[in-house]
C-alpha cells in the first residue's frame, strides 16, 4: 500500500507505487530562503520599529523560528507574548467587559490579546463572566 500525502509520494516510496500504478514524483522539500545582510538589518528594524512577526516572517518568506534566530543572533530580546493593560487602556478595557462584550471582543477593541484582557481584569480584581456570557 502506497504513503501520500497531499499527492506527494514520501521519499522512500518504491517506483510504480503511485496513485494509478504511475511512478512517484521526489518528495516535496521545504523552500530554502537565505537573507541577504541588508534584509536583514531590514528585518531587525522593523522588528524593532514594531512590525509584528506574522507580517515580517510573510514580508521576507521565512519561517517565524528563523525569524527569532536572526533576532537572537542580532542580540534582540523577543517581545513578551502579550502587553500589559495599564492606564486608560485598561480602563477602556473594564469598562466594555462591564458592557457586556467578550474577552476576545474587548481585546479586538483595544488592540491587544485576549489573554492580555485576561490577566488585567483580574489583576484589577475583576470576576470574569464564564464561558458563553452567563454571570
Amino acid at each position: 500500500m502506497s504513503r501520500w500525502v497531499e499527492n506527494q509520494p514520501l521519499a522512500w516510496e518504491p517506483a510504480g507505487h503511485g496513485p494509478d500504478g504511475e511512478p512517484p514524483r521526489p518528495a516535496r522539500r521545504q523552500k530554502q530562503v537565505r537573507l541577504r545582510p541588508e534584509q536583514i538589518d531590514e528585518l531587525v528594524s522593523s522588528y524593532v520599529a514594531g512590525a509584528l512577526q506574522r507580517e515580517l516572517t510573510a514580508r521576507f518568506g521565512i519561517h517565524d523560528t528563523t525569524l527569532r534566530a536572526h533576532l537572537r543572533r542580532r542580540g534582540v530580546l523577543s517581545r513578551r507574548p502579550y502587553r500589559k493593560l495599564r492606564g486608560d487602556i485598561l480602563e477602556e478595557a473594564r469598562t466594555l467587559y462591564a458592557d457586556g462584550l467578550s474577552l476576545r471582543a474587548v481585546a479586538a477593541e483595544v488592540g491587544v490579546s485576549r489573554e492580555a484582557v485576561r490577566s488585567g481584569l483580574l489583576a484589577s480584581g475583576d470576576v470574569l463572566r464564564n464561558r458563553g456570557g452567563a454571570s
